[in-house]
């Protein structure tokens, strides 16, 4: 009698790489299989099931696809000539746009220690709010887990102490990371530091 083949492919998926965050909607599908096959897959999340065709009868496979930003969970399955499957699920982030910093206070005028910042982003990761004089430059880095955020819209208030600055005039700027290493950087303002009580005089 003749020998039915009833192994399935052994299916080696190379990329996407689980838990991996990428900054592109188009996220290379690449994968090998040790014996020809059909390969599809399916999103987990919103593909209703329904299983889309990427090639027929190859035994290697190397394309981009788009994918949503945020989560992402694929099943990524190889079928033979007698229909004999393998399936391999993989998870993986798409975080493709950059933060962006939108306003910065205060403005003009004085600085007294309180720097507010509004940004956009909807996975932020690092806050980074530097201030000084050149060659003295002090950073201090919040969680943006201590900002106020809906959705993807920030806001977020830091006091630090400028004591040291007083009466000079100081450059700060903000600067955003979100969790693919995308960064944003505010314009750098001057300002005055003033933090001293106006003298009362009795006349």
């Amino acid at each position: 009698g003749k020998n039915v083949d009833s192994q399935p492919p052994v299916l080696t998926v190379n990329s996407p790489v689980d838990d991996e965050i990428y900054q592109s909607t188009s996220v290379l599908l690449e994968v090998d299989s040790n014996e020809p096959m059909s390969l599809y897959y399916t999103d987990n999340i919103d593909g209703r099931g329904v299983w889309i065709r990427l090639a027929s009868s190859i035994d290697f496979y190397s394309k981009k696809i788009r994918f949503d930003e945020g989560l992402n969970d694929i099943t990524i399955k190889g079928a033979d000539v007698n229909d004999n499957i393998f399936e391999v699920e993989r998870s993986f982030f798409v975080d493709s746009k950059k933060p962006s910093i939108k306003k910065t206070y205060p403005k003009k005028d004085f600085a007294n220690g309180i720097f507010e910042v509004e940004f956009k982003e909807q996975n932020p990761e690092l806050l980074t709010l530097y201030y000084g004089i050149e060659g003295d430059i002090n950073h201090v880095v919040v969680s943006p887990n201590l900002c106020e955020i809906d959705e993807d819209e920030g806001y977020c208030s830091i006091t630090v102490p400028v004591d040291e600055f007083d009466g000079q005039e100081i450059s700060y700027w903000f600067s955003l990371t979100d969790i693919a290493d995308n960064i944003d950087e505010s314009k750098p303002i001057d300002l005055l530091v003033d933090i001293t009580a106006p003298a009362i005089t009795n006349e």
